[in-house]
């Protein structure tokens, strides 16, 4: 296809995640996650490396060796020996450092008012639309273009994914408004998330964004994180977002 603007000088690399909804004071359907410029990538993966090592003696990528946040803040899983609050609360906010690249890194997000929605619709794939949309808006503000990577383990949304891309970036994206979608290459690539570090910030990233909107009051360690991520780095607003229903963005 024909791009409509000149390519600018570096591209965006979008890793995206979602979070499900559930009963426990997550109401929400979220896809989202980071959009980084690649002459950046290097520089993040040291630093996710490095946390890595630290954490846990050596830079192999396992899912032994997996960042998932909400195991960090609960002690579970990999962090399961981490009996100290504090430790895990440090990883969490070294973590949230990396994010904290505004000239670098951009955050995406789409958030899915699922007990609004009507029944039968696939919200799922709306937030995918949305996504690419709002990675597509991006680009054009800058002159860049966009490469999209995903979470593999989400096998349902995989192959879905993949033709639902191929059809915007032809037709358009759906519905009244829909958007022609220019900056976005190739097709969705997905990887397993613990061979991604950057998988893995992207999937860190998205869970701060929920956590943030919970139904439920934060306790322990949360309270002090939500803190430092809204006051001490400023990174929970997006960069782009969507809310749907409710038209903001």
């Amino acid at each position: 296809m024909t791009y409509s603007k000149p390519w600018g000088t570096s591209m965006l690399i979008c890793y995206f995640d979602e979070v499900k909804p559930n009963p426990d004071g997550q109401p929400y359907y979220w896809l989202g996650g980071l959009a980084m410029r690649d002459s950046i990538l290097q520089e993040v993966e040291s630093d996710l490396s490095g946390l890595g090592y630290e954490c846990f003696g050596t830079y192999d990528l396992l899912p032994s060796t997996e960042f998932h946040a909400t195991d960090i803040c609960s002690g579970n899983r990999n962090f399961r020996r981490w009996i100290r609050p504090d430790r895990r609360l440090e990883v969490l906010k070294r973590l949230a450092q990396v994010i904290a690249r505004p000239e670098s890194i951009f955050r995406v997000v789409v958030r899915m008012d699922v007990a609004r929605i009507a029944r039968g619709v696939d919200y799922e794939a709306m937030a995918f639309m949305f996504l690419v949309e709002k990675v597509n808006q991006l680009c054009r503000g800058r002159q860049e273009l966009a490469l999209m990577i995903g979470d593999f383990e989400h096998g349902g949304v995989v192959e879905r994914s993949v033709r639902s891309l191929a059809q915007y970036r032809q037709n358009g994206t759906l519905y009244a408004y829909g958007q022609d979608i220019d900056r976005v290459i190739d097709t969705v690539h997905f990887a397993h998330s613990h061979h991604s570090r950057l998988l893995q910030l992207a999937d860190v990233y998205m869970w701060f964004k929920q956590l943030a909107d919970r139904s439920d009051e934060a306790r322990g360690i949360k309270v002090e994180l939500l803190r430092y991520l809204r006051e001490d780095l400023g990174i929970m607003w997006p960069t782009k977002y969507k809310l749907w229903p409710g038209g903001e963005e």
